[in-house]
């Protein structure tokens, strides 16, 4: 594994005394070594037979240069978690349009922008929503 680092952010829950209420609250970011996420990685792995939780694996570098962080794995469009519910909503036209479209979701390192790559059902990369819909309007029209 690299000796880079990642970021890991921690979310915290508030919840009012009548239970009433309860909010997400970002914790403040911490630096973490990506070789210390490797480690609860395979912690996690030797300890839950269904693999490690996602969004510890997601944060893991693709590559050994550290150039990208996965946000999301490659994967249906309708898998996409709650936190990025509007993009599913968004790129769910991509499968009305082609049934097996993939997403997957890449950060940079001490970047906040998430930036999408589509794989349309024959595994052809597609770099922009923009692409990927021309693509899949022209299969649709085929």
């Amino acid at each position: 594994m690299c000796g880079g680092s990642a970021r890991l952010d921690v979310l915290s829950l508030a919840v009012t005394d009548d239970g009433a209420q309860a909010e997400l609250v970002p914790a403040a970011p911490m630096p973490v070594p990506v070789d210390a996420l490797a480690d609860e990685l395979a912690r996690a792995r030797v300890g839950d037979a269904g693999g490690a939780p996602s969004a510890l694996r997601d944060r893991l570098p693709t590559s050994s240069s550290g150039g990208t962080i996965v946000v999301f794995p490659r994967g249906p469009i309708r898998a996409l978690p709650d936190e990025h519910a509007g993009r599913r909503e968004r790129f769910a036209e991509l499968d009305a349009l082609q049934a097996g479209w993939q997403v997957e979701l890449r950060s940079r390192p001490g970047a906040a922008l998430v930036e999408a790559q589509f794989f349309s059902p024959e595994g052809v990369l597609f770099k922009s929503f923009a692409e990927a819909r021309r693509a899949g309007l022209k299969a649709r029209d085929a």
